[in-house]
């Protein structure tokens, strides 16, 4: 009971410069959530600029926000794990965070997949959080929900699908955690970014490292919804 009670304060204390008098735990997830959508949204069409300026700008400004929510987060997780009972949203917005810092995502893996189990997170979010660790670590993804834009210079950018384990599998391993079929996925992509929206599944694994290295490259959004 003692050793709980210290990681409780422990917990507090170092979450307490984050915090205002009277936020409770679920309401300050929420806030986390919302300025991490926020400013990727502020930032997405910086994104696609051929400045180098501007792309500083929108990763300096997408940063600031990333250090502060993993700094109120992590603690929290680090010491008394995933907490329950949160709303859908709070919930959602831990997958958030989490997923948008590639040197964490392995740490945090176990919780994120017991999460799933218990239903905190949906099904189809834990695939886009395991799609966009392989991705990361240039692995093929299995759900096929992560992708890239590569600037080809006067030819303009285009977004490709990162590559897949199973191409022939695909849809059936996208229906089974409600994801819709690729091709719709890609055509929405498509429509709300005005790209064209590309899936070579010829294009391995190291190709598309290559292609990446490259070029002027920026990773788009995973969920048109939330990112």
């Amino acid at each position: 009971m003692k050793r709980g009670l210290f990681a409780t304060l422990l917990v507090a204390a170092t979450l307490l410069p984050h915090l205002s008098w009277g936020q409770n735990l679920d309401s300050i997830l929420v806030e986390l959530g919302r300025r991490d959508q926020e400013v990727r949204r502020e930032t997405s069409a910086m994104l696609l600029s051929r400045s180098l300026d501007t792309l500083l700008m929108a990763a300096a400004m997408t940063e600031e926000v990333d250090n502060h929510c993993r700094a109120t987060l992590y603690p929290l997780l680090d010491t008394l794990g995933w907490p329950k009972g949160l709303s859908t949203e709070a919930n959602k917005a831990i997958w958030l965070i989490i997923q948008h810092d590639g040197e964490s995502q392995r740490k945090y893996l176990p919780q994120m997949e017991q999460a799933a189990l218990q239903g905190s997170i949906d099904k189809g979010d834990y695939a886009l959080f395991e799609d966009r660790l392989n991705m990361n670590a240039s692995r093929p993804q299995r759900f096929g929900s992560q992708t890239v834009v590569l600037n080809m210079g006067n030819e303009g950018a285009a977004i490709y699908l990162w590559p897949v384990a199973d191409a022939e599998r695909l849809d059936s391993l996208r229906h089974s955690v409600g994801l819709q079929p690729i091709e719709k996925y890609l055509s929405i992509f498509e429509s709300a970014y005005g790209r064209k929206a590309i899936w070579d599944p010829s294009i391995t694994v190291e190709r598309m490292d290559s292609l990446r290295r490259g070029t002027n490259t920026v990773q788009m959004k995973t969920n048109l919804k939330s990112e």
